[in-house]
């Protein structure tokens, strides 16, 4: 039993193996041809859990988890909240889940599966094997507590290790933030990684599980610190940011938004590159992490909220395009009401609101330490939106998760709706990223009040 000193936040950090040993299939890419075929390096469940006592001896206990696979979605992530709050003591919606969206693991949303997002896609065996990993990642950071300090930070990144892969001629960067946390005695212990890229520096054509850059981040600091401390990586707005599969100096100019996207005129990645990328990462993380000041907390508090996306259609000028638009999402439409008949084996949580309009039941979640403050995004999220979160936010210290608790698909504005692509046709919320945006900012607002 650990007793809590007053007003001092408890942190401790665990990580299990979650890879499978089976051939099985794997998730990313749907034209993926063939099952694994081996293990390249491990995947893990990587958690981090906190409690604080507050000066009136009020405790609030949360676990933040960082899965090395592809996505979850919401009612799997439900199923395993509830497991971890018998066994643990932590409040189910103080747990935030969120996957790497890395694309050399198992599948477990159902891009290669015929019947794909509309049937259960998380495979009984890896279900178990992904909430045993979990559970007992978070028992043994919570076993490991001890006092500690925090500081954040972030910084630019040295070398362009990122494109948008639909606008490749913007600017398109993404600061590396770092949440350092220490001992009492001022050691470092730990760190939390934040940045933005795609899990898919491997190529569809690689069939060995891996985690791509976001295992060499973890090594690379595993290395620096001579196994000393612990990192955790979780991924920013990355709907539309591909990694740099070029030259880090690149002229964006000269980039052909073609070779963008997996396929055979697609530029390829190895893992080599997958090395750079994710120690460029770790080496910028770790100095960064050698200025920051850690402090006592004075704050912490978590919101969350589930919101009711909707599903309704836009179109805008009727061009040919824009009709195509409504055709196809017409189609998709009326799939997800033959779906909806069936809920019960659907990925989506599809519901009815109270003027009888279907909507996708998600969640958003804010948790707040002193300054520094952790959004939560139910999906893939075009950077544009993600641009004004962190322009809104009443903290310079912001760090957002996308694919946290949730994965229901691309959001976008309307504006990059109406432009089409592959985003578009991956989604059943053409107004979805711009309503949940804006719940995220209200979110932000009411934890700073």
């Amino acid at each position: 039993m650990i007793t809590i000193p007053s007003n001092t936040l408890l942190v401790g950090f665990s990580k299990r193996d979650i890879t499978p040993e089976k051939s099985v299939k794997m998730g990313g890419y749907g034209y993926r041809k063939g099952k694994s075929i081996g293990i390249h390096d491990r995947l893990y469940a990587h958690a981090i859990y906190f409690s604080y006592d507050d000066p009136n001896n009020n405790i609030t206990e949360f676990a933040m988890i960082s899965l090395d696979i592809l996505g979850l979605f919401n009612k799997y992530v439900n199923y395993y909240r509830k497991i971890i709050e018998e066994k643990t003591g932590i409040p189910r919606y103080n747990i935030l889940i969120h996957c790497v969206h890395n694309h050399s693991a198992p599948d477990t949303v159902g891009l290669t599966d015929v019947k794909g997002f509309f049937t259960r896609t998380l495979k009984l065996d890896n279900f178990r094997l992904v909430g045993r990993g979990i559970l007992d990642a978070v028992t043994e950071a919570k076993k490991r507590a001890k006092p500690s300090k925090i500081g954040a930070d972030k910084i630019e990144s040295r070398k362009r290790l990122i494109i948008n892969r639909r606008e490749p001629k913007k600017d398109s960067r993404y600061k590396v933030g770092v949440i350092r946390i220490d001992d009492l005695n001022g050691e470092l212990k730990g760190l939390i990684i934040n940045y933005a890229c795609h899990g898919t520096v491997l190529p569809s054509d690689n069939r060995k599980f891996s985690a791509d850059y976001i295992g060499y981040i973890n090594k690379t600091i595993e290395k620096l610190s001579n196994k000393e401390v612990f990192s955790i990586y979780f991924n920013g707005i990355c709907g539309d940011i591909n990694p740099n599969l070029m030259d880090f100096d690149v002229k964006l100019d000269d980039v052909d938004k073609d070779v963008l996207y997996d396929g055979p005129s697609g530029l390829k990645g190895d893992f080599a590159r997958a090395r750079d990328i994710g120690s460029s990462i770790a080496n910028t993380a770790w100095d960064l992490a050698k200025e920051i000041k850690t402090s006592d907390i004075k704050k912490v508090i978590i919101r969350h909220k589930e919101i009711l996306i909707p599903t309704k259609n836009i179109v805008g000028k009727y061009t040919l395009k824009n009709t195509v638009m409504d055709l196809i999402f017409k189609i998709k439409y009326k799939l997800l009401m033959l779906v909806r008949k069936f809920s019960n084996i659907s990925n989506y949580n599809f519901v009815k609101d109270e003027n009888g309009n279907i909507k996708i039941k998600s969640e958003i979640q804010v948790i707040r330490i002193n300054d520094i403050v952790f959004p939560t995004l139910p999906g893939e999220f075009l950077i544009n939106l993600g641009e004004k979160i962190l322009r809104e936010s009443p903290s310079e210290k912001t760090f957002v998760i996308e694919l946290a608790n949730d994965c229901a698909g691309y959001f976008f504005s309307i504006e990059d709706y109406l432009e089409g692509g592959y985003e578009s046709l991956m989604s059943f919320s053409p107004l979805g990223g711009t309503f949940v945006t804006n719940e995220v900012i209200g979110l932000l607002r009411e934890s700073f009040k």
